[in-house]
């Protein structure tokens, strides 16, 4: 047994469970996760850690921070490593610690994004890999989790993640057990999120935290009162271990044996530089990290331009035979013709790019005057279009309004309203789209193009705009958009006066068209106020008036 805890020890195979830390800055997740640490390498237990922030190389000196602690884990990497790092040293760094068995502070904190992104996805798919056939425990913390598995992963980011979602979702087949710490578990992908138990929580605030907490209870069907996460005091946290353990438990982790690096920094509080740590011997990995940073350099195609750079600055500094300038001068005409016709072709890609933009606009077009001319004949076929308006006008505008979606926390509310509207109705046209949410032409453009870059929304050759499956799957529960009566109702209510007074004349006739002077006898607006109150309703796509003289409701209004 594991004793984290006064009150609490966890069986020695905790070191293959999905342990998660999560709470505020300061509440105690790191410092409970090394303890935990601490424990699993007091009991030969190899343990890897993934450090984003700089702070764990704290096991290595005494809880004073001036000597050395009894745990030799070494170091790689960081401010404090025993060998440095390169971000194309990923899979060696793997290799290494399958091989040797040895645990490992792996801190990739002076990484770049880009670099952090390459040496992590590299190490994550050999570690995996090597893992099937070397099978042991091991156990594998992940420090500011969300940055290496984040709920919504960005271009580039998908191969990172896809790895550590093999490590996390599958990795105890083969020995591996793995720590998710993150100050933010709303942010930390929600398929590895729903993966961790036991849940070890501290101190957390924002609704939004908590609500995150909140799926996971519901993921593993229990229930908690969640207000209670912001009561607790630095240390304090609630370990929950549903389906392993059956425990639910307030608790402390007890006091850790090593320095505690990631504490926060007081004002006043004396200051001190930790002990220089003892260098452990990691030459054979250093020297093959070294071969393959000089193998990735001579392959790089920046490095071989440098390369030809200096090669050419040396050559126009020293006597060239006239064979060697012939030569020199020949590559320097091919290069010029090469440049040449490469310039030719990017012409002749991008007039192909313009050519196939013309074309779906025009397909866009053709349909467009299709469902024009189809309801010109529709009105056509009426045999009395607009002499009567079948319902008198109502006096007053309707009391009920639309219950409109404002958002969920994750989108803006002009966004969620747009993409709401696109879920419900499958596919929808822009013009529809307006209707349907309020929005005018260049906002809602603009959040159409917005949500198509975040690959909620993509636009079809003929120019409809459709929901992706994205879409569906980070929005389940959509509250729906009024349509048919509501939908009505709702801009009889929300539109000015006048504008509202048209409009109800047009809805009342409708399938039929009515004529502009029938509407002046229904309001009494003469005839200059209600062409411009017909102008107005027409650029909200309201209304249509494909005959000279007629007016009709736009069909979205009845759907």
């Amino acid at each position: 047994m594991l004793k984290i805890a006064s009150n609490l020890s966890v069986p020695t195979d905790f070191v293959t469970q999905t342990p998660g830390y999560f709470g505020r800055k300061g509440s105690g997740k790191t410092y409970a996760a090394g303890k935990s640490v601490e424990l699993m390498l007091s009991a030969n237990i190899q343990v890897v850690v993934l450090d984003a922030v700089g702070n764990w190389y704290g096991l290595r000196l005494d809880k004073t921070g001036k000597h050395a602690s009894r745990f030799t884990i070494p170091i790689l990497g960081g401010e404090h490593g025993d060998v440095p790092l390169q971000p194309q040293a990923g899979a060696i760094v793997a290799n290494f610690i399958v091989t040797t068995g040895s645990s490992a502070i792996i801190d990739v904190s002076r990484f770049r994004k880009h670099e952090r992104k390459e040496f992590v996805t590299a190490f994550a798919e050999e570690l995996f890999h090597r893992k099937k056939s070397n099978r042991s425990p091991m156990h594998f913390v992940l420090e500011e989790a969300q940055l290496f598995a984040p709920q919504r992963a960005f271009k580039g980011e998908e191969r990172m993640l896809g790895a550590l979602e093999d490590i996390v979702r599958l990795g105890r087949n083969y020995g591996i057990g793995s720590s998710l710490i993150s100050q933010r578990p709303q942010s930390v992908n929600t398929e590895l999120r729903n993966q961790c138990e036991p849940l070890v929580v501290f101190q957390l605030v924002a609704k939004h935290e908590r609500d995150a907490i909140g799926d996971w209870m519901e993921h593993m069907g229990v229930d908690h009162d969640l207000e209670s996460l912001a009561k607790l005091q630095p240390g304090e946290c609630f370990f929950w271990s549903p389906a392993w353990l059956d425990k639910f438990v307030k608790t402390k982790f007890i006091e850790k044996e090593s320095f505690d690096a990631s504490a926060t920094p007081k004002v006043g509080a004396a200051q001190y530089e930790p002990k220089k740590l003892a260098p452990v011997d990691l030459q054979a990995l250093e020297a093959s990290m070294k071969d393959t940073i000089e193998k990735a350099k001579a392959d790089d195609p920046k490095e071989l331009r440098k390369k030809i750079a200096d090669l050419e600055g040396q050559l126009r500094h020293r006597p060239v035979s006239d064979k060697a300038q012939e030569t020199l001068n020949e590559w320097k005409t091919q290069n010029a013709q090469l440049q040449h016709e490469l310039k030719g072709l990017r012409k002749r890609f991008d007039d192909y790019q313009d050519g196939v933009a013309d074309f779906l606009d025009g397909i866009v077009a053709a349909n467009e005057r299709f469902a024009s001319c189809r309801a010109r004949i529709a009105r056509a076929s009426d045999p009395m279009p607009g002499k009567a308006v079948d319902a008198e006008l109502i006096p007053k505008r309707p009391e009920t309004s639309r219950n409109v979606p404002s958002g969920n926390g994750t989108l803006p509310k002009g966004e969620y309203q747009i993409l709401v509207a696109a879920v419900q109705h499958g596919a929808v046209g822009r013009d529809q789209l307006t209707v349907l949410t309020g929005k005018k032409r260049s906002t809602r453009d603009a959040y159409i193009s917005r949500l198509i870059a975040k690959r909620y929304l993509w636009q079809r050759p003929d120019g409809m705009i459709e929901p992706t499956r994205q879409a569906a799957l980070d929005f389940p529960n959509m509250e729906p958009l009024p349509t048919g009566a509501a939908l009505r109702d709702y801009w009889l209510n929300e539109l000015p006066e006048g504008e509202s007074r048209v409009l109800h004349c047009v809805i009342a006739a409708y399938p039929k068209s009515v004529e502009r002077e029938v509407i002046s006898d229904k309001t009494g607006f003469k005839r200059s106020t209600r062409d411009a109150y017909l102008s107005r309703l027409k650029a909200r796509r309201l209304i249509d008036d494909y005959a000279p003289g007629l007016v009709s409701a736009t069909e979205i209004l009845f759907q």
